[in-house]
């Protein structure tokens, strides 16, 4: 085969590859609509109540959640991160697991931002290229929409670990 064909069918197949680069991206893109408004609150009693009326569920346990899709929620952005912790790591690949999600999404989830709804202070884990924009565009003490995505709970007696993580924010009112 002469050389300028094998170039010409190399040149087709990357723009072949390269062509369906913009319908993923829309695709990831559309999916941001699908976050529902919700509040962590309602999340939090909801699974709250489910977990200590069960009379199966150990008072020591990890919760994994089984939900897909997430919820658009207006939250106060505290300014200050931290390492994610241990525990929040292990539950948070226990949940990436039974989503059968790659691995690879372990090392967009590695600092923990401080967030309040109401009374309620959560720690939750931001993906590392939305967390550096977070850091440069958020005033401290500013309201933020979130999008979150509900992960599970680590339960030790009645005490609750919560862990939503965040997907996207917008520091713009809540559609």
């Amino acid at each position: 085969m002469p050389v300028h064909a094998r170039h010409i069918r190399k040149v087709a197949v990357i723009c072949a590859f390269s062509c369906l680069y913009p319908v993923a991206n829309i695709r990831a893109q559309s999916s941001w609509e699908q976050y529902k408004s919700g509040r962590i609150l309602d999340i939090v009693s909801r699974e709250r109540a489910a977990a200590l009326a069960d009379p199966q569920v150990p008072d020591t346990i990890m919760i994994v959640s089984g939900d897909r899709l997430g919820i658009r929620t207006r939250v106060t952005y505290a300014g200050q991160s931290r390492p994610i912790s241990g525990a929040h790591r292990e539950l948070f690949r226990q949940w990436r697991t039974s989503m059968g999600l790659p691995a690879a999404f372990d090392s967009l989830f590695v600092t923990e931002c401080l967030f309040r709804e109401d009374s309620l202070e959560l720690w939750l884990p931001v993906q590392e290229p939305v967390r550096i924009h977070m850091q440069d565009e958020l005033k401290v003490g500013g309201d933020v929409t979130a999008l979150v995505s509900y992960v599970g709970a680590l339960r030790r007696s009645s005490t609750f670990d919560w862990l939503l993580v965040v997907n996207e924010y917008s520091a713009s009112a809540p559609r």
